[in-house]
């Protein structure tokens, strides 16, 4: 999905020394945030399932809106599981808006991901928005 009128990007993730569970955040900041957001929001929404490669390998996944506490100036949650090789990976993913910010922020585990501490690491990154 391409949104122009981007002014700069970053990105961030951690992980474990296992790999897992794993956090990444994505930042953006748009001439007009509200239509990006909105777009990357409908297009989660739209993508009831998917298929294709990750890394070489097949994969198969869903995504499902979830129940979140609202961040920023409007926000939406995800969750997401795919399987790859035989292995099912989770993920719970947040869209957020804030002003001319839009973030994404995701945790990713082998195991359903800790709602409690996804929330945490939200809150904290939220709370650097300006």
């Amino acid at each position: 999905m391409a949104v122009t009128g981007t002014r700069w990007s970053r990105r961030a993730s951690f992980e474990a020394s296992s790999g897992f569970p794993e956090v990444v955040e994505k930042l953006a900041t748009y001439t007009n945030a509200k239509t990006a957001y909105t777009k990357a929001v409908a297009g989660l929404v739209a993508c009831k399932s998917f298929s294709g490669t990750l890394n070489g390998n097949k994969t198969t996944g869903t995504v499902t809106q979830m129940s979140f506490p609202h961040y920023g100036d409007t926000s939406e949650a995800f969750a997401v599981n795919f399987t790859v090789k035989g292995t099912t990976a989770y993920e719970d993913l947040l869209i957020v808006r804030k002003g001319t910010i839009v973030m994404g922020i995701d945790e990713g585990n082998l195991a359903s991901v800790n709602v409690g501490q996804f929330q945490a690491f939200v809150k904290k990154a939220v709370a650097k928005l300006p």
